[in-house]
This record gives C-alpha cells, sequence and structure tokens, in this order.
C-alpha cells in the first residue's frame, strides 16, 4: 500500500490518495490490486477502502487471511 507521501503526517493533509501495488520478487510490476482516486480526498476514507479492496483480494486469492492465528 503506497500513498505517495509521508506517513507522518496527519490524515486531514494526507493529499495524495491510497493505491495498493503488487511486485515479483525482482521489483517486476505484476497487478493493481487498488488505485484509489476520490475527489475530494478524504484520506482517512481511502486508506480503510484500500486497506478494504487489499483484504478482499487476499481472500480471495488466499482464503480469509484475518482468521490465522497470526492476526488474532
Amino acid at each position: 500500500m503506497y500513498a505517495g507521501e509521508q506517513a507522518d503526517r496527519p490524515a486531514a493533509e494526507h493529499r495524495d490518495p491510497w493505491s495498493a501495488h503488487l511486485h515479483g520478487a525482482y521489483g517486476d510490476y505484476v497487478a493493481t490490486v487498488f488505485d484509489g482516486s476520490p475527489a475530494p480526498l478524504d484520506a482517512a476514507a481511502d486508506a480503510e477502502l484500500c486497506a478494504t479492496k487489499v483484504l478482499a483480494w487476499l481472500g480471495k486469492h488466499l482464503g480469509d487471511v484475518t482468521s490465522r492465528p497470526e492476526h488474532a
């Protein structure tokens, strides 16, 4: 997940949308899981939507990752 700006800034100051991309072991681009581009930007809602889309993608390809012991 990537927002294109400094993560230590308060969410209200963020101006770039979140996105999530898959890359191979050598850095080669594989796919876009989520490409946020809301207008106007609501940084908190965009981050939540991105995380939700990533979890849905993981669930589709790997099963329910949130129920695994390491996430309890």
